[in-house]
């Protein structure tokens, strides 16, 4: 059987995720702002140029790769020929040349920018799985990692998956009650869970129920707030059709 873990032991533990969360939240955060920013557009924008001009070199060699015309004459239509033909070789051999080299330029940036928006998902992963841990391991800092996963939540839910992959683990696993604090932010977020937004919503709706089934008097008065206006809202727009 496993010893059971001291109290410091388990303090460390915690504050190693709590501390781990923190760097992988800057660095993720730190990415991102670099990945929006006027420098990274105009890197982003040189990748465009350097595939419009591969495109372009890429006709003007297909061009040239065409069978010539054949043409009737002489002994110099002859020579003309056999110049003409060896123009076209140079250039092929030129335009080849620029393709090669346009296309090494835009490998780099292009593996450039894969690397960088992978490692901007594996902090954010690490940050959203180091968050859970740490709510997991203890207490000491259950005020400020709450806030920083649901912020991380609410804010990139919908623009990376990763984040209502986590947060669907989360939802369903740690201690309910830690939730409470923000209790009237996720209950002023539940939707519709089979709409579009269906990633987030279940996630939440798990997280919720549970909230209200392990704490109903903690929970149920910002739920029926809600139904409550819902069910206003319905009948003010109902009231207005009947006057329109």
């Amino acid at each position: 059987s496993t010893a059971p873990k001291s109290a410091s032991w388990v303090a460390g533990v915690c504050r190693v995720h709590y501390r781990l969360a923190q760097y992988t939240t800057t660095l993720f955060r730190s990415m991102h702002a670099h990945l929006q920013s006027p420098e990274w557009l105009q890197t982003t924008a040189l990748q465009k140029q350097k595939e419009t001009e591969i495109h372009d070199l890429e006709l003007e060699l297909e061009e040239l790769e065409a069978p010539a015309q054949s043409r009737r004459g002489g002994a110099n239509s002859g020579n003309l020929q056999t110049a003409t033909t060896h123009m076209r070789e140079a250039q092929k051999r030129r335009i080849t040349r620029l393709i090669d080299q346009r296309q090494r330029h835009l490998n780099v940036l292009v593996d450039e920018a894969k690397q960088m928006e992978q490692d901007r998902e594996e902090y954010l992963r690490t940050a959203l799985v180091s968050c859970r841990k740490c709510i997991f391991s203890g207490s000491k800092y259950d005020l400020k990692i709450i806030f920083q996963l649901i912020a991380l939540w609410f804010e990139f839910a919908a623009k990376f998956p990763v984040v209502n992959q986590e947060m669907a683990e989360t939802a369903s696993e740690v201690q309910s009650y830690k939730f409470i604090p923000l209790i009237y932010q996720l209950v002023a977020r539940i939707g519709n869970p089979q709409g579009s937004n269906s990633g987030f919503q279940a996630p939440l709706h798990t997280l919720v129920s549970r909230i209200t089934m392990d704490h109903p008097y903690h929970a149920l008065y910002q739920v029926f707030a809600l139904r409550n206006n819902s069910r206003v809202g319905k009948e003010a727009g109902l009231a207005v059709d009947r006057d329109e």
